[in-house]
């Protein structure tokens, strides 16, 4: 998949608005992990639809990807996206940047947290049991999955 073009086009879109974006995914193209071969795979093939591209996709991805990070970028897409929140959900309050930040904080901490409680009050032992019990259920909730016919097919597609 051509990820960089995607991200040079868009990022030459923004420019036309007076923004910049995606400079840092242009800059290091290792920030970009395809963990789904089959998703990526459809996706690709939908992609590849020129007319379809730039009339439906390109909007849509562009969008999308505001939409993600609109608390990172200038008060204007904070005020759009507002808007877009309240047209859409009744929302009528934007979060505190201050909010933001903390959240964004917190949730990034807590895999160091949550490695620090382990390492302090997990022995290795105790590790390796828990992880024995956590595949021992995950086989035994494959088992039973495959006994759901309406399930079969995710299971394939999961697993």
């Amino acid at each position: 998949m051509p990820w960089k073009t995607i991200f040079e086009d868009m990022a030459a879109d923004c420019s036309a608005y007076n923004y910049s974006c995606n400079e840092q995914l242009l800059r290091d193209d290792k920030l970009i992990i395809n963990t789904a071969p089959a998703f990526f795979g459809k996706l690709n093939a939908a992609l590849g639809n020129a007319s379809l591209l730039n009339t439906s996709w390109k909007p849509f991805l562009r969008t999308h990807y505001i939409g993600m990070v609109h608390s990172t970028l200038s008060k204007d897409f904070e005020t759009a996206n507002l808007l877009l929140q309240k047209w859409a959900s009744g929302i009528s309050e934007s979060v505190s940047r201050q909010k933001t930040c903390t959240d964004h904080t917190v949730n990034s901490l807590s895999v160091l947290a949550d490695s620090a409680f382990m390492h302090k009050f997990f022995p290795p032992q105790a590790q390796r049991d828990a992880m024995a019990l956590l595949n021992y259920t995950k086989r035994a909730f494959v088992e039973r999955l495959k006994n759901v016919e309406w399930m079969v097919l995710l299971l394939c597609v999961c697993v």
